[in-house]
This record gives C-alpha cells, structure tokens and sequence, in this order.
C-alpha cells in the first residue's frame, strides 16, 4: 500500500509496470496528473485514504523528484477536493484544494520550478457562500499564464475564479443551487478555448439540465444567472469539457441518474 504504479510509452513500446513510493503507506484514492507545457515534465497529485495526506511529486522525464507533503489531513477523499495546472509560459504549478479548515474557499500550494510553498497573497475565493469545497477543477490557458478554477461546495454552491499568472482575481458571484455528488459523480468543469474564453458547466440541481457562463475579461454573468442548456430526462451526476487544440469548438458531455448520456458543442 501506498506505492503508485506507472507505465512508460517511447513511442514504440511500453516500459512494463514501475512504482513510485511517496508519501504515507495508505493507498491512493485520487490521483491527478498534469503536463507542463513544452516540456517533458509532470506533476502528479494524490490523495491518501486513512490518513487524508495530499501529496504531490514532480516527474523530471526521467525520474520522480521534489515529493512534497501539501496537505497533511484534506479533511475528505469521498471527492476529488483537489486540482492540479501549470501556468503555460511562466512554469509555476498550482495545486488548489479543501484543507477543511478554512470555509468559503479553497487552499493554494505553488511549485515555482525549484520550491514549494503555499500561497496566501490571494485565494480562490467563493463568490458568496460559506461551504467547503467538494470538487475541484483547474484548467489552463493554453496561450497565457492564466489558469481556471471551479467548485462545488458542501452547500450545492457553485463558484469560479481566475487565476491570473499573479494572483487569484475575478471571483463569480456564486450560483447556490447546484448539484453536488459524491465518489465519481463530479458535476463541475472548466476549460480555455482558443478564443480565450474560459467556459465552466455545472449540473442544476434537481433537473436534467446544464448551466454554463464563460469568463475573457469579464464573466458573462453571474452564475447565478448562468445560461442554461436543457434536454437530458434526469438529474445529471458528471459532466466534462473538451477543448479542440485548433479551433474555439468545445464540446460537453453529461450523463444522469438514469444513464442518459448527451452532448452538446460551443463555437
């Protein structure tokens, strides 16, 4: 219990399985991975049952480096209360989660390319509410050192901010009726299109619809007046974006309570 296995593609054959050991001996419930831009490294991010440990570990392209305690108790691991991004250009890596001790926000730990540290100059501050974050998803810009973030909180709260390559800005005035699932029912995300919007969905409670608003410069509404996208015939437990690399084309997918799984494109 607690190594990590991984398996190395070369472009023509895999490695065979390798382990990582870090952090406590419980097991990994959560694990997030996130590229850096133009370059060979990652940094991988997870979360520890038992002990509730978030720990993250830095992979150079040839080894694993850097191991870093961010969190010694993340209060939960029933969600993904946690994200990992790179800024594109400037090389910093954030990592944004629940440390159950502060309400109305989330945490965030910085990589600056030789150290850790925790960030407090400003924070992903929720737009309104009280709650302690559930879900969690950071997107980066892929043409500045912007990043996106999105919450659910423990009060079916959803928020939004950005990061700006220097600080936490532009927090969304909250939408407080949104769903919140627990174990793999994220019903949040967030991504950058090539036109620099930054688009984030959530699932309305207790209706088979979707509510999205989009940020490039200025939200485009509150999120408590998101626009909404009906059509699916119950109460939608995941939804995910996918950006085109090429165009400003998205395209989202949610699916319900009853396994109706739809789609939808933005241009």
């Amino acid at each position: 219990a607690g190594d990590l296995y991984y398996n190395i593609y070369d472009g023509t054959s895999w490695s065979g399985a390798k382990t990582v050991s870090a952090g406590t001996s419980n097991a990994a419930l959560w694990v997030a991975l996130a590229a850096k831009p133009q370059s060979d490294e990652l940094m991988a991010v997870f979360s520890k049952d038992s002990s509730l440990q978030l720990y993250a570990i830095r992979w150079t392209s040839t080894t694993w480096s850097n191991g870093y305690e961010v969190d010694s108790n993340i209060f939960s691991t029933v969600e993904q209360n946690f994200d990992v991004a790179w800024e594109t250009n400037g090389g910093e890596c954030l990592i944004v989660y629940d440390d159950g001790a502060v309400s109305g926000g989330a945490i965030t730990t910085k990589w600056d390319g030789t150290s850790w540290a925790l960030y407090t100059a400003t924070n992903f501050a929720f737009g309104g509410g009280t709650g302690y974050p559930k879900w969690i998803s950071l997107a980066s810009d892929p043409n500045s050192d912007k990043i996106g973030a999105t919450a659910v909180d423990s009060n079916s709260d959803w928020n939004a901010s950005i990061w700006t390559g220097s600080g936490w800005s532009y927090a969304a005035t909250e939408n407080t009726g949104v769903e919140v699932n627990a174990n793999q029912a994220r019903s949040i995300d967030g991504v950058w299109d090539q036109s620099g919007n930054y688009i984030v969905v959530t699932g309305r409670a207790g209706v088979g619809s979707l509510l999205y608003a989009w940020w490039n410069g200025a939200w485009s509404s509150s999120l408590a007046s998101a626009v909404e996208l009906t059509g699916w015939s119950d109460d939608l437990t995941y939804t995910t974006l996918e950006a085109d690399p090429k165009t400003a084309s998205v395209i989202v997918t949610a699916g319900g309570i009853l396994s109706d799984s739809r789609s939808a494109t933005w241009n």
